[in-house]
């Protein structure tokens, strides 16, 4: 199975939402760790080229489903991007698997 990676965002302040694609597609056979290194990087990349901030100051982080893994993953790893978050949150997310 295949998905997009789709994210809008609303920077407080700023008139315009921005709606960002990934052109990448996320492949759920890919490692969570793979997923978890690109994510924040590009996020902040493709934020701050838009809107000239780091989107990655007191943030707050929430994942869906797959997303939600990922957001454990950020959080169980120490990192610099990691260090201003606000709050995460996941919702319907597997973290114990699926049942039948």
């Amino acid at each position: 199975m295949i998905a997009r990676i789709s994210l809008s965002v609303r920077i407080r302040g700023s008139a315009r939402p921005l709606s960002l694609a990934d052109q990448r597609p996320l492949d759920w056979r890919r490692r969570l760790e793979e997923m978890a290194e690109l994510f924040l990087p590009r996020f902040r990349q493709r934020i701050g080229s838009a809107y000239g901030i780091d989107p990655l100051r007191n943030f707050v982080l929430v994942g869906h489903s797959y997303g939600g893994m990922i957001v454990k993953l950020l959080l169980d790893e120490a990192s610099p991007e990691m260090d201003e978050l606000s709050l995460a949150g996941a919702a319907a997310t597997p973290f114990y698997g699926l049942y039948p």
